[in-house]
């Protein structure tokens, strides 16, 4: 009785880079690698995808990773930086904290400190609690780290819709809440405890929404300079892909004048 062995040879085509990437939909060109941009990064920033970068960041390939060689986002993570508002991710001194499910979010933050502070605080993201149907909560408690009473501007912006419910301490006043983002006229905002004096909803045709990181899509650049523009500055930014609650402890020197 004779045996046949037959062996298949299958060769699969798979488009990820030497990385282990995955490709992105949205191509830019490479550029050549700079030794000594690159070694001050320190392996910082995004991998390249299929030796292309993502989003609208204007991100190109080098070395491996997505650089941003504009003024308008930080060269090694391509994170925006807009007027004195240079976004960190992960930072200790971020205003606000976030969670989803009862677990801590690395956010995308910066607080500024500078002279004639705006006292407006941004909170941006891409969704809310989805297992809310058909739109996530996301409760944002705002305390004050002093006694002085404080008074101040929210901006809450998000992609997806969201029911934003705000529980404000005793002696902190919310003059204003900015609604924003992609389905900015599905979203609301109401207080469960504090009084907010005006909402006010920013059309997505005109001001754009971001959680602090475009590389995946969003303008975060585009909101910072509409507030920037109408403000003069802003007190703080806080953002994170989802989270269902926020925290925000301000302090005084992040207060109107």
């Amino acid at each position: 009785m004779e045996c046949f062995v037959i062996i298949v040879v299958v060769k699969i085509y798979i488009l990820w880079d030497e990385n282990g990437n995955y490709p992105s939909y949205n191509q830019v060109y490479s550029a050549p690698f700079n030794s000594t941009a690159q070694i001050s990064c320190r392996g910082l920033g995004d991998l390249c995808i299929a030796r292309f970068c993502w989003g609208p960041t204007g991100a190109t390939c080098i070395n491996g990773y997505c650089r941003c060689n504009n003024t308008e986002y930080s060269y090694c993570e391509c994170l925006p930086t807009v007027k004195s508002c240079h976004i960190a991710f992960g930072a200790d001194n971020a205003v606000g904290t976030a969670t989803y499910g009862g677990i801590i979010q690395k956010t995308y933050s910066c607080v500024v400190n500078e002279a004639g502070y705006s006292g407006v605080h941004v909170v941006g993201i891409y969704e809310g609690n989805s297992n809310i149907i058909p739109f996530g909560d996301v409760n944002i408690y705002v305390s004050s780290s002093e006694e002085k009473p404080l008074s101040l501007i929210l901006v809450l912006v998000s992609h997806e819709p969201v029911n934003w419910v705000l529980y404000v301490s005793y002696g902190v006043t919310v003059k204003r809440v900015l609604l924003g983002g992609y389905n900015v006229n599905n979203s609301s905002v109401r207080s469960q405890r504090g009084h907010i004096s005006v909402i006010e909803r920013l059309p997505y045709s005109e001001v754009k929404s971001g959680y602090g990181n475009d590389s995946n899509g969003g303008d975060t650049v585009s909101l910072l300079k509409y507030l920037y523009e109408r403000f003069s500055t802003i007190a703080s930014f806080n953002g994170c892909y989802q989270a269902d609650t926020w925290s925000l402890r301000i302090q005084s020197s992040h207060d109107q004048p």
